[in-house]
């Protein structure tokens, strides 16, 4: 679409030219009448290349603009995509563990903290977030949020400054939340693209309600993500 400032100065030059011309027939004779026609045609030619020039001055700047955006937006999701990738087979494992540990006693204290890797390239690249839709920069915040949170919560526990009223079954549902998390954001910054299961054993990961990953026959990343963490995605209808 044109720009507004483009759109307004052009209307601008016209009043000028028609309001001039109107005062010049207001106390002209016919051929002082001839010449102001002339010259307001004219001065309308003049003008009207100007503003094309203008015009496509603008729309260069804009596609340059464009191009540097698309060009910094496929990065963002390259590098992302791929800490998340890490993050995945970290995520999923500790996910079923802690949820087998909540169907055993989910009120019990941890007796242990887990620890994951700090997400560097999130931390580098937050600021371009805006790069990305709505709902893909709340999953990615939400994920990477959880991430340090947890982190935090670890790093106090080792120090021996322990948080009130955090149980086996919360770390496991920080879990659950996370795997969701995750998948989201992976479905937002590749939306037509599927991740491959690897290096899982389907029989051995545990859902919070204690069945066999394998048996919801998860056939994507996303999908085992949703699974291990309690959400998965409904079917589509016939």
């Amino acid at each position: 679409m044109p720009s507004n400032f483009l759109v307004g100065l052009a209307l601008w030059w016209f009043a000028v030219l028609f309001v001039g011309f109107g005062a010049a027939l207001m106390g002209s004779q016919s051929g002082e009448i001839a010449i102001a026609l002339a010259t307001i045609i004219g001065a309308i030619i003049t003008g009207s290349f100007v503003l094309a020039a203008a015009w496509v001055a603008w729309k260069t700047v804009q596609a340059g603009i464009d191009a540097q955006e698309n060009a910094d937006r496929k990065k963002f999701k390259l590098a992302l995509t791929a800490e998340l990738l890490v993050f995945s087979s970290t995520v999923i494992p500790a996910a079923s563990i802690w949820n087998n540990l909540a169907l055993q006693n989910a009120a019990a204290a941890p007796r242990t903290w887990p620890t994951l890797n700090r997400p560097r390239v999130f931390e580098t690249l937050v600021s371009s977030i805006g790069l990305v839709d709505g709902p893909t920069a709340a999953a990615l915040i939400s994920f990477y949020g959880n991430v340090l949170d947890l982190n935090e919560l670890s790093q106090e526990a080792m120090q021996g400054r322990l948080s009130v009223g955090e149980t086996v079954g919360k770390i496991a549902g920080r879990f659950q939340t996370m795997a969701v998390y995750l998948a989201d954001s992976l479905d937002g910054l590749n939306p037509v693209r599927a991740f491959p299961i690897v290096g899982h054993d389907l029989t051995t990961l545990v859902t919070p309600g204690g069945a066999a990953v394998g048996i919801a026959a998860p056939t994507s990343l996303q999908e085992l993500l949703r699974a291990i963490g309690g959400r998965p995605r409904a079917a589509a209808s016939p």
